[in-house]
C-alpha cells in the first residue's frame, strides 16, 4: 500500500493507534497476522543490509507444525486513520530461521528474517572474471549483468530485479576495464558495491521487491521528510546531533602507472581539509584528467554521504526510507540539521496487557559504512578449512610465510625474469661491505668447485674437509653435520664453545658466564646426575628455586646421639619482629649452611681446581690438533685466562654458606629423629612410672 496522506496524518497526531501487519508467503500459500498475533518485530534496514526479527504467539500450536523457512514475508507498518486500518509495507524478506519456544503461560515462534542485500552477500563467484585493459563494459551495464546473473560467474545465481533511477554521468559512460575484477567465491553484493564506488548512485531495495539505483538527494531545501515539535509535523521522541570531520576529506585518483599516457585528477571537502587535512590515492582506469577528476569527487559523495550527522528516535515512522533526505528542526536547543537516512529500524512490542507499548523508529543520519562497509569492501568470509578468507586486499607492506596468486607483478623483475634493482631505486653497488663480510668481485661456482677467495678453498672428493681439523657436511637425507675441535658462539669479546668428546658434549664459557635456558620449562628424558659425588651445587643462599615438587626426597643425615637434641628443638624460637622467621641465634649450628665452613670451603677449592684442570685439558687436546696459527692463538688465549675467576667463585661461596637464612634438611631430619627418640625414651620412663604407681594403689 502507498503512503497516503490520512496515513501520514494519522502517524503525525499526539494519538495514535499503531498497527503491524506481517504476510507470509509460499507458493500460494499466504498467512496474515496482526498486532492480535505479533508480539514483537524489529526491522533494520540499511543501504546493504536487511534483517528483521519476528515474535509470534504461538496460542493453539498454529506454528508447531509448520516449517516456515524460505518463506516470504511483508511487513506492514501503520495506523487507524480516518481511512480505516492503513499500512506501508517495508521491502520483501526471506525466513531463514524459525525458533519456537515455551515457558509457563505462553507458546511463541521467532522468525528471523534477512533481505535481497544480505542474500546477495551469501552468493559466490564460481569463477574468476577479470576483463582486459579494453573492456568496454560500463558501470551499469556491469551491475546489471551481475543482478541479472547473466555475468558468468554469477550464472548459478538468481537473478535480482533492478530499475536504475537516476543513473549519472559515470555510472552509464565510465568503463573500469581491468580496474574491476571478480575473483572465484567473491561476494555477489561486494562486486556491486565496488561499482558503486565508482559513481555517486546508491542502492535499496524498495516495496516492490526491486532493487533501485539512484542518485541520493543530498543538498539542498527540497527535504523528502521533516520532523519538528512544531505542531502538525511528526515529532521526535529523542534527538542527538553529531558534527563530525568528513575523513577522507581529499581523494586523488590516478591512472596505472603502466598506461602509456597518466592522467589525474582529485577533490576535496575545503571545510574538513581545513581543520585536519587528510588525502587518499586511488588508482582508476581514467581517460582524461576531467574523468579522474569525476571519479575522485564521486568517492568523496560517498564519504559525505556516509559521515555521521543525528541519531533521533521518532513514534513509527515507515514512510521514510534509507537514503531518503531529511531534516529535523530541534526548538528547544535552537538547530536543525539535515542529512540521509543510513540506517532505519522499526520497532514494535506489546505489553503485557496485550496493547502496544512500543511503536518507534529509530534513524541514523549517515554513519552507515562504518563496520559493515569495512568487512564487505575487504570480503572477509570463513572457509571450510577453518580460516578467514579475503577476496581483496590493498596493503603498503605486507609479510607472509607462503604467497599464492594467479600472478604476481614484481617491479623489480624484467619480463624476461631478470633482476633489475635499478627500477626500485637500488644496485648490488650500492650495499655497503660490513666490518667482517664484504661483497665479492667474482665468485667461481661449478661442480665440485666453490672459490671463496685467494687464500680459502672448499676441496673437492668424497673426503674433502674445510682445513685439516674440521669440515661441514650438508646432506639432504642426514641433515648438516659440523666436524671438528669445537663450535664457537661469538657475542662481542665473549665466546662460548661446545665440545664434543667420548660420549660427552661439553659446553663451557671462556667468560666464566651462566648458561641459561629461556621460555621453558626445560623437560628431561633422562636422568640428571652430577658429574662428582657431593660437589656440586643446585642453587645458592640467593639464588634458590621458588618449590621442588618430586615423587620423593632423599637426603644424607647423620644422628646427633652426642647431644641433647629435645633441648636443641626446643630452643628454637620465632623472631620477635617478623614471625614468619625463626630467631637466627636459636638454630643449632649443624643446620645452618656455616657448619663446618672450613671442611666445605677446602671442598669447594679442590672441585673448582678439579674443572679447571679438565678444562685446560680438552683446550690442550684441542691445541694438539689445530694447525691454523691464528687458531692456535687464539686457543692458548682461552686456556690462559682459565681459573682466572677462580678466587671469585670461591668468595660467592663463602658467601653464601655465611647466609642462614636457609637451613639443612638432612641434619633437620637426623635432629628430628633423634628429638623423637628422646620423647620415646620420656614416654617409656613415663610409662613405666604411672604401671608402677596403679600398683601401688591397687595395694
Amino acid at each position: 500500500m502507498t503512503f497516503t496522506d490520512s496515513l501520514r496524518s494519522a502517524l503525525g497526531s499526539h494519538e495514535v493507534d499503531p498497527l503491524v501487519r506481517v504476510v507470509l508467503s509460499h507458493g500460494m500459500e499466504s498467512l496474515t497476522y496482526t498486532r492480535s498475533r505479533v508480539l514483537m518485530a524489529d526491522e533494520i534496514i540499511e543501504p546493504y543490509s536487511h534483517t528483521a526479527e519476528l515474535l509470534l504467539d504461538n496460542l493453539g500450536g498454529i506454528f508447531t507444525s509448520k516449517d516456515l523457512r524460505g518463506y516470504h514475508v511483508v511487513i506492514g507498518w501503520g495506523a487507524v486513520s480516518t481511512a480505516g486500518q492503513e499500512h506501508r509495507d517495508s521491502p520483501p524478506l526471506t525466513v531463514i530461521r524459525q525458533e519456537l519456544a515455551s515457558e509457563q503461560g505462553r507458546l511463541t515462534c521467532r522468525l528471523l528474517c534477512q533481505g535481497v542485500p544480505d542474500g546477495l552477500v551469501e552468493d559466490r563467484a564460481s569463477a574468476s572474471y577479470v576483463p582486459g585493459a579494453t573492456d568496454t563494459g560500463t558501470v551499469q551495464s556491469l551491475i546489471s549483468a551481475i543482478l541479472s546473473a547473466s555475468l558468468s560467474c554469477y550464472s548459478h545465481c538468481s537473478g535480482v530485479p533492478c530499475v536504475w533511477d537516476s543513473p549519472d554521468a559515470l555510472a552509464t559512460g565510465y568503463k573500469p576495464r581491468d580496474g574491476f575484477r571478480v575473483y572465484t567465491n567473491g561476494s555477489r553484493l561486494a562486486a556491486v558495491r565496488r561499482l558503486l564506488d565508482f559513481t555517486t548512485c546508491t542502492m535499496r531495495v524498495e516495496a516492490d521487491g526491486m532493487l533501485h539505483l539512484f542518485q541520493p538527494v543530498t543538498s539542498g531545501a527540497a527535504y523528502q521528510h521533516e520532523f519538528s515539535l512544531a505542531s502538525g509535523s511528526h515529532a521526535f521522541l529523542e534527538k542527538s546531533g553529531q558534527q563530525t570531520l568528513v575523513i577522507p576529506n581529499r581523494i586523488v585518483v590516478r591512472t596505472p602507472e603502466d598506461w602509456p599516457i597518466g592522467f589525474t585528477g582529485s577533490a576535496t571537502d575545503g571545510a574538513s581539509y581545513a581543520l585536519m587535512p587528510k588525502s587518499q590515492y586511488q588508482v582508476a582506469a581514467a581517460d582524461s584528467n576531467a574523468q579522474a577528476a569525476l571519479l575522485a569527487e564521486s568517492m568523496l559523495a560517498k564519504h559525505r554521504l556516509q559521515s555521521p550527522v543525528a541519531k533521533l528516535t521518532v513514534p513509527l515512522a515507515p514512510q521514510v526510507q534509507v537514503l531518503d533526505y531529511l531534516r529535523v528542526t530541534d526548538s528547544r536547543i535552537g538547530d536543525s540539521v539535515a542529512g540521509n537516512a543510513g540506517r532505519v529500524r522499526h520497532r514494535w512490542a506489546v505489553g503485557s496487557s496485550g496493547k502496544p507499548f512500543m511503536w518507534q523508529t529509530d534513524i541514523e543520519m549517515g554513519g552507515w559504512s562504518s563496520v559493515r562497509s569495512l568487512a564487505n569492501r575487504l570480503e572477509v568470509y570463513p572457509t571450510p578449512q577453518g580460516y578467514e578468507r579475503m577476496g581483496r586486499l590493498s596493503v603498503k607492506d605486507l609479510e607472509a610465510e607462503n604467497i599464492r596468486a594467479d600472478s604476481i607483478v614484481l617491479e623489480w623483475l624484467t619480463d624476461s625474469g631478470m633482476v633489475d634493482l635499478s627500477s626500485i631505486g637500488d644496485t648490488l653497488d650500492h650495499l655497503p661491505d660490513g666490518g667482517t663480510y664484504g661483497k665479492l668481485r667474482s665468485t667461481n661456482i661449478s661442480a665440485g668447485n666453490i672459490l671463496l677467495s685467494s687464500a680459502v678453498q672448499v676441496k673437492t672428493g668424497p673426503d674433502s674437509r674445510w682445513y685439516d681439523a674440521g669440515y661441514i657436511q650438508i646432506d639432504p637425507d642426514v641433515g648438516i653435520t659440523i666436524g671438528g675441535q669445537d663450535l664457537i658462539f661469538a657475542h662481542g669479546a665473549q665466546k662460548h664453545y661446545v665440545y664434543p668428546s667420548s660420549y660427552e658434549l661439553d659446553i663451557m664459557s671462556a667468560s666464566g658466564c651462566d648458561i641459561r635456558f629461556l621460555n621453558g620449562p626445560v623437560k628431561l628424558s633422562c636422568h640428571l646426575d652430577p658429574k662428582s659425588d657431593d660437589v656440586y651445587d643446585l642453587g645458592y643462599s640467593s639464588r634458590r628455586f621458588g618449590a621442588i615438587f618430586c615423587h620423593d626426597l632423599y637426603v644424607s643425615n647423620q644422628p646427633w646421639d652426642a647431644l641433647d637434641d629435645l633441648s636443641l628443638v626446643r630452643a628454637i624460637r620465632a623472631d620477635v619482629e617478623d614471625a614468619r622467621a625463626y630467631d637466627r641465634s636459636t638454630i643449632p649450628p649443624m643446620l645452618k649452611a656455616s657448619y663446618r665452613k672450613d671442611e666445605k670451603m677446602c671442598r669447594r677449592a679442590a672441585q673448582i681446581d678439579r674443572d679447571d684442570a679438565e678444562i685446560r685439558e680438552i683446550l690442550d687436546s684441542a691445541l694438539s690438533c689445530e694447525t691454523r696459527p691464528e687458531k692456535k692463538e687464539e686457543l692458548r688465549e682461552v686456556r690462559d685466562a682459565v681459573g682466572q675467576d677462580r678466587q671469585a667463585r670461591i668468595d660467592r661461596y663463602e658467601e653464601s654458606l655465611d647466609d642462614d637464612r636457609c637451613i639443612s634438611l638432612g641434619n633437620t631430619i637426623g635432629l628430628l629423629i633423634g628429638s623423637v627418640r628422646q620423647l620415646a625414651d620420656h614416654l617409656d620412663v613415663l610409662t613405666e612410672r604411672i604401671s608402677q604407681l596403679e600398683k601401688e594403689k591397687a595395694q
